[in-house]
């Protein structure tokens, strides 16, 4: 569980009012937070080797012809993911017509449907959040001048579970388009790249994030990312060429639209998860108070 986890001193002597007054009205300094890889590293090791076959067997993936993880990151992933990204039409029609055209087995659309839907949700189940994150991302929920951002590249199906598993650990949010306001203590914004339009490794997406709900100024920011390095590799998505090309593109698009020089902190978990997490939060405090 947190037992290891550094805490911070103490800020529960500051009334809510005086908090939420503060983060309207002066400067904020944003702690963005990547999801997958990063706060959820079961969804990351869902799609490891062994997990992934397991999954896509259960679900009924393999009854529609999606027979090894392979297969399903080529034909599936792969083609769809530029749209899947970035729109909110959802992994789970997109996939399900992208199945449907390989005409791989004899199932019927409705039963390739279920099968997508099943594999689906039992991805969002296991995508929980660390719960070795929680005392964190509590603190920063009730930090004066501070707004918490998850920026995530994912399908639009995510941001229901990511605020759904926020939820679980007392953590209040707001999506990063729609109408729901802030309320109460809220700080916690999920921008998600299927409804914002546009990866968050290029400018459009933070632009965007900006005129909907950061109409503020900002004065430092803090990013907490993997960049990759704790996902399935993927055919060398986590090779370290493209997480640094991962790195700085998204260094340059979040300074140019804030203005400010992004303070990154890249997370890798390696081998020790617990560690990884713990010296990462020291850090993380370290620059909130500078």
């Amino acid at each position: 569980m947190c037992k290891k986890v550094f805490r911070p001193p103490d800020i529960s002597n500051r009334t809510e009012k005086a908090v939420v007054r503060a983060k309207i009205m002066q400067p904020a300094t944003l702690v963005i937070f990547d999801y997958s890889g990063t706060l959820s590293l079961e969804a990351a090791d869902f799609g490891r080797p062994g997990n992934l076959e397991r999954y896509l067997k259960e679900s009924g993936l393999t009854g529609a012809g999606i027979v090894s993880a392979d297969l399903y990151w080529q034909k599936v992933v792969n083609p769809t993911w530029p749209r899947a990204s970035t729109t909110k039409a959802g992994f789970k029609s997109i996939a399900t017509g992208c199945i449907e055209k390989m005409a791989l087995s004899s199932a019927t659309s409705l039963m390739i449907a279920s099968a997508v839907s099943k594999f689906v949700d039992e991805y969002m189940r296991h995508s929980r959040i660390d719960e070795r994150w929680y005392p964190l991302l509590s603190d920063i929920q009730n930090l004066p001048g501070v707004i918490g951002i998850i920026a995530t590249d994912h399908y639009a199906e995510a941001t229901g579970a990511v605020r759904a598993h926020l939820t679980a650990l007392d953590i209040n949010s707001v999506p990063a388009t729609g109408k729901e306001t802030f309320h109460g203590d809220t700080v916690f914004i999920v921008a998600n790249s299927a409804d914002i339009g546009h990866l968050k490794a290029s400018r459009r997406f933070w632009r965007k994030l900006t005129r909907a709900r950061l109409s503020i100024p900002v004065e430092d920011v803090i990013l907490v990312d993997d960049f990759g390095s704790n996902e399935p590799d993927r055919f060398g998505y986590s090779k370290p060429e493209k997480i640094k090309k991962r790195i700085e593109a998204t260094r340059k698009a979040v300074g140019e639209v804030f203005r400010v020089e992004p303070q990154i902190i890249h997370f890798e978990a390696g081998e020790n998860p617990d560690r990884a997490i713990i010296e990462t939060i020291k850090v993380l405090w370290k620059k909130l108070k500078q």
